[in-house]
């Protein structure tokens, strides 16, 4: 994320201290989970026969990474810094249906700018170079609202309805053609329905398969 797109901190706060001070509260959590493995194991060895890990955001960098197993380390969840029994896994799964959601969606749309061929060169990495901070937002709309809830029962589901110019109006740019005409009569709203993220689920679970 760009320094000028970073959400300030509190005076004498810094970073590594604020996520240091989280896993320090994740370690009081751990306690309990000590404890509940010791009656099972007696003569386990926490520290160095179990196996943490922890998921980080798929776009973190090695220095990243290093900076999260550093905090770790200081919050006492292991020896050292780069002991092997804290495993950093990629977080996909939120970008992997946002992305499902954008094909699923070039799929169904017949006259767009952007076909499924051009994905690299599509909006979405366009937004990541350019709108970080939009594009981050999105996602987290996107999860927070349908992901989450979805529990593949229809009669649970509600319908979404995403508005563009609320969530991502740098997006619009990107819209042309028939697409872009049918989203302006409809205010840059689009209802997501219990069919439509059914096929986005789908579309996730082909790809893994």
């Amino acid at each position: 994320m760009p320094e000028k797109e970073k959400p300030a901190l509190p005076k004498g706060l810094e970073y590594k201290r604020a996520i240091t001070d989280y896993l320090t509260e994740i370690d009081i959590i751990n306690k309990l989970i000590k404890k509940t493995a010791a009656t099972h194991w007696p003569n386990v060895n926490f520290m160095k026969q179990v196996l943490l890990i922890m998921t980080v955001l798929a776009e973190f960098s090695e220095q990243a990474n290093a900076s999260i197993r550093e905090c770790a380390y200081k919050a006492g969840l292991i020896l050292t810094q780069y002991a092997d029994t804290l495993q950093l896994t990629m977080n996909m799964s939120s970008y992997s249906l946002f992305y499902a959601a954008i094909i699923y969606c070039m799929r169904t749309l017949k006259e767009h700018i952007i076909t499924e061929d051009s994905i690299g060169d599509s909006a979405v990495n366009l937004l990541y170079e350019n709108y970080y901070s939009q594009l981050q937002y999105m996602v987290q709309e996107f999860c927070r609202h349908v992901k989450l809830p979805f529990t593949g029962i229809r009669k649970d589901f509600k319908t979404y309805e995403l508005d563009i110019k609320e969530v991502c109006p740098v997006l619009k740019q990107y819209v042309t053609r028939t697409s872009k005409v049918k989203l302006e009569k409809d205010d840059w709203i689009i209802n997501l329905e219990y069919e439509d993220v059914k096929n986005i689920f789908d579309l996730v679970f082909s790809w893994q398969v």
